[in-house]
C-alpha cells in the first residue's frame, strides 16, 4: 500500500549518520565513546585516523561507497523517525560535510523527484542546518559531480590540492577573502529560498540544527555583529539535538544511534 505522507530530510553528516556504521570496517568502533566536548586525544585520533583510512578508499567506489552511507544512514534519526510515523515515507538525501546550498539543492531536487506521489500538504521538509563556513557549487565535471550535480567545501580540504583544479580560486576566495558576515549571508539567503519554496508550493519546512549552526553563530565575530540577533529569527531552529545533552559521543565527535533515536522521538512529536 502506498503511504500517503512523505518527510524529506536533508542535512549533513549528522543527519547522515556519519559513524554509525563505522563497525563494519573497525570491530567495536561505535563502542569506543567519549564524553560529550572532551578535547582529542592522540589515542582518540588514532582511532578516527583507523575507520579514515578504511573508508576513503570508497570514494573511488560508487557501489561500495552508496553501501556504507546507506548503512549509516540506517541507523541515523530519520530512519528511527520513519519507524515512529505510520503511513509515512521518510527519505535521507543527506550527505557528510556538505554545505547549506549544497543541502537545499538536494531538499528541492528530491521534492520534484516525488512530488506527484504525493498531495503537497502531505510533504514536509525538515532541513538540518549546518555550518555556514562551507561552500557549495553546482558541478557538472562527470569526474567530481555526485548524483545530485553538486559539490561542497570545507575549510579541511585544503590539507590537500583543492580539486577539481578550475574551483580553486573561488574556494580560496570563499574561506581567506571573505568575511563571517558575507558567508553568514549566503547561508541565510539559500535557507531563507528554501522556506519561500517549500512554502509556496503548499508544504510545511522545519529547521532543526545539530549543533553546528548555532556553535558556529556563538562564535561570531565581525563588524557587524549586531546583526546577528536579526538574522537568527530569519531561520527559526525549532528543535536542537545537542538540546538532548547526551553524555558520550563517537570518537569523532558525532552523536550515537541512541541519541539519534531520542532526536527521531522529538521529531515525531513536530511533525
Amino acid at each position: 500500500m502506498t503511504k500517503s505522507k512523505l518527510i524529506i530530510c536533508a542535512g549533513d553528516s549528522y543527519t547522515a549518520g556519519d559513524e554509525l556504521a563505522g563497525d563494519l570496517f573497525v570491530e567495536g568502533y561505535t563502542s569506543t565513546l567519549y564524553p560529550n566536548n572532551q578535547e582529542m586525544t592522540d589515542e582518540r585520533k588514532k582511532i578516527i585516523e583507523k575507520l579514515q583510512k578504511k573508508t576513503l578508499p570508497l570514494w573511488q567506489d560508487k557501489i561500495k561507497k552508496n553501501f556504507y552511507e546507506s548503512e549509516c544512514k540506517k541507523k541515523a534519526w530519520p530512519a528511527h523517525l520513519e519507524q515512529l510515523l505510520s503511513g509515512t515515507d521518510v527519505i535521507n538525501c543527506s550527505a557528510p560535510g556538505i554545505s547549506n546550498e549544497e543541502i537545499v539543492h538536494r531538499a528541492i531536487d528530491t521534492f520534484c523527484n516525488l512530488k506527484n506521489d504525493y498531495k503537497a500538504n502531505n510533504i514536509s521538509i525538515i532541513i538540518m542546518v549546518t555550518s555556514y563556513n562551507r561552500m557549495g557549487y553546482p558541478m557538472y565535471d562527470v569526474n567530481y559531480k555526485n548524483e545530485y550535480n553538486y559539490a561542497s567545501w570545507t575549510s579541511g580540504h585544503f590539507e590537500n590540492k583543492i580539486s577539481p583544479s578550475f574551483m580553486e580560486n573561488d574556494v580560496f576566495n570563499f574561506f581567506f577573502k571573505m568575511k563571517d558576515y558575507d558567508r553568514l549571508v549566503k547561508s541565510i539567503s539559500v535557507l531563507s529560498l528554501a522556506k519561500l519554496f517549500f512554502e509556496t508550493n503548499g508544504c510545511s519546512i522545519h529547521f532543526v540544527d545539530s549543533c553546528i549552526w548555532n556553535n558556529g553563530l556563538t562564535k561570531f565575530n565581525f563588524e557587524y555583529k549586531e546583526k546577528l540577533q536579526f538574522y537568527k529569527k530569519i531561520i527559526p531552529i525549532v528543535l536542537k539535538m545537542a538540546d538532548l545533552n547526551p553524555e558520550y559521543v563517537l570518537p569523532n565527535h558525532h552523536f550515537t544511534e541512541q541519541t539519534h533515536k531520542e532526536f527521531a522521538e522529538q521529531i515525531s512529536k513536530l511533525i
